[in-house]
């Protein structure tokens, strides 16, 4: 992240976690576009969560500081292990938790519009990179209510309209819909798993065969129609469009319990189905922010602006916030400098040039008789003729009370 964000206001917080483990966490972000309250939050939940280790890292971390809502499947935060994203997010002003012997980070803080862009739409064209957010989202709402949506129209033949009959079942089947869906749900999940635990030399040959043939016997033998594997085989895929496992798994278990409903409830199911997903997103309490469906509620139309499609930046230090950034570089004396300076003022001293310590610490070797390659070393000089010419230009007779 230095070699990437040269600025001398990156501030890297570290603390201490666990009771047991006592490990190693920062917190990484901008000092000028950090939110300060949001770090407040923070800071104050992780130095007062109660665990023992965090064997798990970053998900030990996000259950010990998360609110008490394990019945909601939706994602509280954002992981990566892509030193882009986080430097992205932290040029947006974003707070980044960096946990010892892990490479993945959380991303502070996390709200439902975050997992709609991903990354890689930023290295494409404008045009380019809102085409594919915008298939993105759609795609996400599909793989919501495909399956729900065609099974309620299908469920009630008599009352479809003409111009719909395409989506009938025309084969005789003996399982009843609502199980066959269930099933394929669950016969995906199991070859994921599967496919977890196979060989890698294997697992994508296995994962493709196994789908097939559990297809293909499961329709000869009348458990499945082939119209549910179309579909079911459309959300699988889908599915991998959306670059966040755990949003993927809030989504399917939200497309169940839509089955479900119609099943029970027909439309009226469905459209109760449509106000619990929106209420259960409403209520998602993420880690630490404003809120989850920010900056839509509590609505901040400048925040709401810069969440639409991928535009190109004209007059901007960083595009549309995605690691495309021109600063300024900044030299390591710059860095102290600027530090010495902040903690001067915090501590309300005068005002101390670090370049002014730094001959001061140059004059107390001499007057010490210090050797030449220490004091080169200490002082930084690539030659020590550098050193040298500064020593032989004053060189007072040895004190010895003046090094202390």
């Amino acid at each position: 992240l230095r070699r990437r964000i040269r600025d001398p206001r990156l501030t890297l917080e570290g603390l201490e976690v666990g009771g047991r483990s006592h490990a190693n966490v920062a917190l990484c972000y901008l000092e000028d576009k950090a939110d300060p309250e949001l770090l407040r939050q923070l800071r104050e939940k992780l130095l007062h969560m109660q665990i023992n280790s965090i064997a798990m890292s970053q998900e030990s971390i996000a259950e010990a500081i998360a609110p008490a809502q394990w019945w909601n499947p939706f994602p509280k935060t954002r992981y990566t292990e892509r030193p882009d994203v986080a430097t992205a997010s932290i040029m947006e002003g974003d707070v980044v938790l960096m946990i010892d012997n892990t490479p993945s980070v959380m991303l502070f803080p996390c709200t439902i519009f975050r997992f709609a862009e991903e990354i890689n739409d930023y290295y494409f064209p404008p045009l380019v990179g809102s085409y594919l957010q915008i298939v993105r989202m759609i795609v996400l709402l599909l793989t919501l209510f495909v399956t729900p949506l065609w099974y309620l129209l299908v469920k009630d033949p008599a009352g479809l309209h003409e111009s719909l009959h395409f989506l009938l079942i025309e084969d005789e089947y003996y399982v009843p819909l609502i199980v066959q869906l269930l099933l394929v749900e669950l016969i995906i999940d199991v070859l994921k798993l599967a496919s977890l635990n196979t060989p890698d030399a294997l697992s994508n040959s296995f994962s493709m065969l196994g789908a097939l043939i559990l297809g293909d016997f499961a329709v000869q033998a009348r458990w499945l129609v082939p119209e549910v594997l179309v579909y079911m085989a459309f959300v699988a895929i889908a599915n991998y469009a959306q670059h966040s496992y755990e949003m993927g798994y809030a989504v399917k278990l939200c497309r169940m319990a839509l089955l479900l409903l119609i099943y029970f409830f027909d439309w009226w199911g469905f459209i109760g189905g449509i106000i619990g997903v929106v209420a259960l997103i409403a209520s998602t309490r993420p880690l630490v922010g404003k809120g989850y469906l920010y900056p839509l509620i509590p609505f901040n139309g400048k925040d709401l602006r810069s969440l639409l499609p991928h535009q190109p930046g004209q007059h901007m230090s960083v595009q549309k916030g995605k690691a495309l950034f021109e600063q300024k570089a900044c030299s390591l004396p710059q860095l102290l400098q600027y530090r010495t300076e902040k903690n001067t003022q915090e501590c309300g001293l005068e005002r101390v040039c670090f370049r002014t310590l730094r001959h001061t610490s140059a004059t107390l070797m001499i007057v010490s008789r210090q050797d030449v390659k220490t004091a080169s070393s200490r002082l930084g000089h690539a030659q020590t003729s550098t050193t040298k010419r500064g020593m032989s230009a004053k060189n007072p007779p040895q004190q010895p009370n003046s090094t202390k």
